[in-house]
């Protein structure tokens, strides 16, 4: 969905959930669904690249973590624990969508 602004606006079932808690006036409590919080450390590292490499003037939103720390992006190895670092991604063989074994398997 497009707002008046011209913005996009998440409105995907699969990105939150919403539950009514008033009806007069009808007020919704909206939270994120699964779906929606696994992609949030895709847009924090997409704003911390734009944040770097994009240079209008254009205001761009800051992150914080819970402890009070500037959040920074970093991509590790979930097997080593290793930052990644360009030159150490490698691809793995080439599987159809029937042999690919599901990332998780309860939604």
């Amino acid at each position: 969905m497009v707002a008046p602004t011209g913005k996009v606006k998440i409105q995907s079932p699969a990105e939150k959930a919403s539950l009514q808690y008033s009806d007069r006036p009808p007020r919704h409590e909206y939270h994120l669904t699964k779906s929606g919080a696994e992609v949030a450390p895709i847009l924090v590292s997409l704003a911390a690249w734009s944040s770097t490499w994009m240079r209008d003037e254009t205001p761009r939103a800051s992150y914080r973590h819970s402890c009070g720390a500037d959040l920074e992006p970093v991509l590790t190895c979930a097997g080593c624990g290793e930052e990644f670092k360009p030159g150490s991604l490698m691809l793995g063989p080439v599987v159809t969508a029937a042999e690919a074994v599901p990332v998780r398997q309860s939604r």
